[in-house]
C-alpha cells in the first residue's frame, strides 16, 4: 500500500540525499581563545635528569648522585631564566643527591678508619721474642 505524498512536497524539490529544503544548520560559533586552557610550560630536561641520577646514586650507591647535584644546580639557574617547569624535580635531585653524596663520603672514610683499625689491631710486637 502506497501512501500518499505530503501536502505540497514535490520530489523534484529535494533529491534523495540533499540537505533539507531549509538548507543545512548555521555552523556552530567559533570558540573565544578563553575557552581553551593555557598552553603549559615545557619541563626542563635537566631537571628531569638530575631526579634520575639522584635517585640512580641511591639505588646503587655510585657517583652518579655527585652528577645529579651538579645537574640539579644547573636545572634551578635554566629555570629561573626560562620560567619552565621543573623546579620541585631540581630541587629533589640536589637534595637526594647532597645527601647519598654526603652518606657515601661517610661510609668510605668509615671503612678506611676501619681498615687502619682492623690493622692495628692484627699487627704483633715482635720486640719481646
Amino acid at each position: 500500500m502506497t501512501y500518499p505524498p505530503p501536502y505540497g512536497w514535490n520530489p523534484d524539490d529535494q533529491p534523495l540525499g540533499y540537505p533539507p529544503a531549509g538548507g543545512y544548520p548555521p555552523p556552530a560559533p567559533y570558540p573565544t581563545p578563553g575557552m581553551y586552557p593555557p598552553p603549559q610550560n615545557r619541563t626542563n630536561g635537566m631537571a628531569l635528569a638530575s631526579l634520575i641520577c639522584s635517585v640512580a646514586g641511591l639505588v646503587t650507591c655510585a657517583l652518579s648522585s655527585v652528577v645529579g647535584v651538579i645537574l640539579g644546580v644547573i636545572a634551578l639557574g635554566q629555570i629561573k631564566k626560562t620560567g619552565e617547569e621543573g623546579r620541585g624535580m631540581a630541587l629533589a635531585g640536589v637534595i637526594v643527591g647532597g645527601v647519598v653524596t654526603a652518606l657515601m663520603i661517610v661510609g668510605v672514610i668509615l671503612y678506611f678508619v676501619f681498615i687502619v683499625w682492623a690493622i692495628n689491631e692484627t699487627s704483633y710486637d715482635y720486640s719481646n721474642y
